[in-house]
C-alpha cells in the first residue's frame, strides 16, 4: 500500500507548482513598438535582467500604445520560457478614479475619459470638462464650449446655445445667423 504523507504529495506536486508558475508573470514595460502588426512590447520580466520584446494580444478592433511604466500579464505559450505572449496591461497611474460597479471606460494617460455608466456616455478631457449623451439628447455640464473638427475648419458650440463658424459667421443664442461681416 502507498504511503501518502504530506511531504510525499509535497514532492509529487513541486515540479507541477514550479511550471504552472512560470506559465505566467508579470513584466514592466519600457516602451512599445507599434510599428507592426502586432505591437511590441520592451518589458522586463519579474526576476529577469535583460528586456525581452514580447508581442501583446490586444481585443479585436481597439489598440493601445502603452505608456512606459505599465505593467503586463505575460504568459508563456505552451510553458516555453522563448515564447511569451502579453495577455493583459495596466497603468495604474492612468485608470479612472471613483468607477462604480458596471462602469465601463476607455482611458488614454492624458486624462482622457469616455464613460459609460447610468448617466449616459460621457467624454471627459484633461481639464475635467464633461459632454455627457443622455436619452434626451446632449447635456452640457461644466462646459463652456465644444468644438467640432472637420474639413471646413471648426465649429465651436457654446454653452449660452451659440455656433461659432470657423468663417467668421456665427448663429447666436436666439438662434439667428450673422455672417462674418454682420
Amino acid at each position: 500500500m502507498l504511503n501518502i504523507t504530506p511531504s510525499f504529495l509535497r514532492n509529487l506536486l513541486s515540479p507541477i507548482k514550479t511550471a504552472l508558475k512560470s506559465m505566467i508573470t508579470r513584466a514592466l514595460i519600457s516602451s512599445v513598438n507599434a510599428d507592426e502588426a502586432v505591437f511590441i512590447l520592451t518589458a522586463k520580466l519579474r526576476g529577469q535582467e535583460n528586456d525581452k520584446k514580447i508581442p501583446i494580444i490586444q481585443h479585436f478592433g481597439f489598440a493601445s500604445v502603452l505608456p512606459a511604466t505599465s505593467q503586463a500579464i505575460v504568459a508563456h505559450l505552451s510553458g516555453a520560457a522563448d515564447s511569451p505572449v502579453a495577455i493583459a496591461s495596466h497603468h495604474n497611474e492612468s485608470q479612472p478614479k471613483e468607477m462604480k460597479e458596471g462602469d465601463t471606460a476607455i482611458f488614454d494617460n492624458r486624462g482622457q475619459i469616455i464613460i459609460i455608466n447610468e448617466e449616459g456616455i460621457s467624454l471627459i478631457d484633461s481639464r475635467s470638462q464633461k459632454l455627457t449623451f443622455k436619452d434626451n439628447g446632449a447635456t452640457l455640464n461644466t462646459i463652456d464650449s465644444f468644438t467640432i473638427t472637420h474639413e471646413a475648419g471648426d465649429t465651436v458650440f457654446n454653452k449660452d446655445g451659440s455656433v461659432d463658424f470657423s468663417n467668421g459667421a456665427k448663429i447666436d443664442a436666439a438662434g439667428d445667423f450673422k455672417t462674418a461681416n454682420g
